[in-house]
């Protein structure tokens, strides 16, 4: 709503736009594919457009061990010591 009470209109275009948004919800299900070999890039750029290409074929196992070998989780799936903090958080609420 505007200052004076009234509902704001949307220009056409600016509806069209809102249409094409994905909601959160299904970003996660369906991850946007960066093309390596789009013009303009670096050879950094595309090398890690590569390797994250290759993560998002990975299943959810694959990647836990791979977190695992770099010390972010245990085997137990409980985050390493520099990876968590057992201090309470507004943002975390601990039940």
């Amino acid at each position: 709503m505007s200052a004076n009470g009234k509902k704001k209109r949307r220009s056409p275009s600016a509806q069209r736009r809102s249409r094409q948004i994905v909601p959160r919800s299904r970003r996660a299900l369906a991850p946007r594919m960066l093309d390596p070999e789009a013009p303009g890039l670096d050879d950094e750029t595309r090398r890690r457009r590569r390797a994250l290409a290759k993560m998002q074929q990975l299943s959810v196992e694959e990647l836990f061990q791979i977190a695992v070998s770099a010390g972010i989780y245990t085997e137990d799936g409980e985050l390493t010591a520099p990876y968590r903090s057992d201090e309470p958080s507004a943002y975390r609420p601990m039940d």
